[in-house]
C-alpha cells in the first residue's frame, strides 16, 4: 500500500511540476494542513467516544448491554459467552455511529473468537461482517465532521445512512449465515 502511495505522490508530483510549476509548494503546503486540521477533528471526535465506551465498561454497562444483545448475539454467532461483552459493546458502538472507537472492543471479541485455527470461523465472519456494514441508527462521527465543517442540518444524514447501513447489514448477514450453510454441506 505504501508502494501505491509513494507512485501516486510521485505521478501526481511530477504531473503538476509540468503544468503548474509555481503552485508546487503552496500544493504541499495547502493539502498537510488541510489534512492536520482533518486529523485534529476526528481525534476530538474519537477521543469523547472512546471516552464514553471506556465509561460503559467501568459503569458495568456492557453486562447489561450484553444481556439486552444476547438473543441477537446467540441467534448471529451461536455459542459465543466467551466474546459477548465485547461483541455488544462493538455492536452498540457501531449503532451510535461511533466509527473507529469501536476497534478496540471488536479486536477483543475477535481475538477470544479466534481458535486457533488457519480459517476463520462462522463467528469471526459475522463480527466481520457487521463491523464492514456498520449499522448505524444515528452517524455520530459523519454528524461532528459535518458540524465541524459548518454544515447547517448536519441531521439530513440520518435516513440516508440508517437506510444504505441497513440494506448492507441485512445482505451481509444473509450472504455469510448462506456462505457458512453452503460450506457445511461441502464438507459432510
Amino acid at each position: 500500500m505504501n508502494f501505491i502511495f509513494a507512485v501516486i505522490l510521485l505521478v501526481g508530483t511530477i504531473i503538476l511540476t509540468i503544468t503548474s510549476p509555481q503552485s508546487v509548494l503552496e500544493t504541499f503546503v495547502h493539502g498537510s494542513t488541510k489534512a492536520i486540521n482533518l486529523s485534529i477533528r476526528l481525534l476530538a471526535i474519537y477521543t469523547v467516544w472512546l471516552s464514553i465506551l471506556n465509561i460503559v465498561e467501568n459503569c458495568g454497562l456492557d453486562k447489561k448491554l450484553q444481556k439486552v444483545f444476547s438473543p441477537i448475539i446467540n441467534k448471529l454467532f451461536g455459542d459465543v459467552e466467551c466474546a459477548k461483552s465485547d461483541i455488544a459493546v462493538n455492536i452498540t458502538a457501531n449503532i451510535f455511529g461511533m466509527g473507529n472507537a469501536c476497534v478496540p472492543s471488536g479486536i477483543s471479541a475477535m481475538q477470544k473468537l479466534d481458535a486457533n485455527s488457519k480459517y476463520i470461523t462462522s463467528a469471526m465472519a459475522m463480527l466481520f461482517i457487521l463491523n464492514v456494514t456498520s449499522l448505524e441508527v444515528i452517524p455520530t462521527t459523519v454528524i461532528g465532521l459535518l458540524i465541524s465543517h459548518g454544515a447547517s442540518n448536519s441531521a439530513n444524514v440520518i435516513l440516508p445512512t440508517l437506510i444504505a447501513t441497513l440494506t448492507s447489514t441485512i445482505c451481509g448477514i444473509v450472504l455469510t449465515k448462506l456462505y457458512f450453510k453452503i460450506k457445511k454441506r461441502k464438507n459432510k
